[in-house]
């Protein structure tokens, strides 16, 4: 057993602030989206947290830890996919999918400067840090088609604009 908290809490073995691994993927909407703290323990960063400066900070010991154990490596995809759940996107292997909630959910982050982009881009570099890098870049490719599908609805005109490209004249 570690005295390391990032790994206990990984483990279930104790809170992070509060909140054990457990009931921080059991919040609801609005709990995960008050609450600030809990991605910096999902998804803790070499170089900590501004908002939760008693979150974990990303170290060497647990570099080697989810190189080494399946079932860290395990529950990093849980906690990656409960994240997912809450914006609306669902996770198949290295796939990555509108959720049944996507509607009401994608509002989270499909949307300008909000909470959620900086939550965005710390799941990606924790995931690309700890060896998720294919992962990392398959999520990024998925919201950034998302993104681009939002803005080109918005802006009718790029959408008229592409299908006149696919306009066939006469003999073609």
């Amino acid at each position: 057993m570690t005295d390391d908290p990032w790994l206990q809490f990984m483990q279930m073995q104790s809170p992070a602030q509060g909140l054990s691994l457990r009931e921080i993927l059991g919040l609801d909407v609005q709990s995960m989206e008050d609450d600030e703290a809990f991605i910096s323990w999902l998804f803790p960063l070499p170089e900590g947290c501004e908002i939760a400066p008693d979150a974990p900070v990303l170290t060497a010991e647990h570099f080697e830890a989810i190189k080494v154990s399946p079932k860290l490596r395990k529950q990093i995809g849980v906690n990656l996919d409960r994240v997912l759940l809450h914006w609306g996107i669902e996770r198949q292997a290295t796939q990555f999918l509108k959720g049944q909630n996507y509607e009401e959910q994608s509002g989270l982050w499909l949307c300008s400067l909000d909470h959620n982009h900086l939550r965005i881009e710390r799941v990606l570099a924790f995931l690309t840090l700890t060896g998720f890098q294919l992962l990392a870049h398959e999520l990024f490719k998925f919201l950034n088609a998302r993104m681009q599908d939002e803005l080109l609805g918005k802006i009718g005109s790029v959408k008229d604009w592409a299908q006149a490209l696919q306009r066939k004249g006469p003999g073609n």
